[in-house]
């Protein structure tokens, strides 16, 4: 994660379109600081996919935060019940990911 920077992108329509790969919403995406796109970004290489994605099926991520000493990036989101969720996020495909 050093030297790379995360964006998460979200919008109203967040439930129909977090979890397909070609919508802009409910992702997370991730630059190197020179703005080129990381090598192990994890659909770097799926057809229709943008090469920066790194996270998708979020709600509305309302804060990111970086942990230098874990190396997580902690996303402040809205829950499916309500109230809020706070899981780091880990490049495995899905906003869902387990909180460690």
């Amino acid at each position: 994660m050093k030297g790379a920077t995360p964006i998460e992108l979200e919008g109203q329509a967040i439930r129909l379109k977090a979890q397909s790969k070609p919508s802009g919403l409910g992702k997370v995406l991730l630059f190197n600081d020179d703005g080129s796109i990381p090598a192990d970004n994890p659909f770097r290489s799926d057809r229709g996919t943008d090469p920066a994605l790194w996270s998708l099926g979020h709600r509305t991520i309302q804060g990111l935060a970086y942990d230098p000493l874990q190396g997580r990036i902690w996303p402040s989101e809205h829950s499916a019940r309500g109230g809020e969720a706070l899981n780091p996020l880990m490049a495995v495909g899905s906003g869902r990911a387990v909180a460690a």
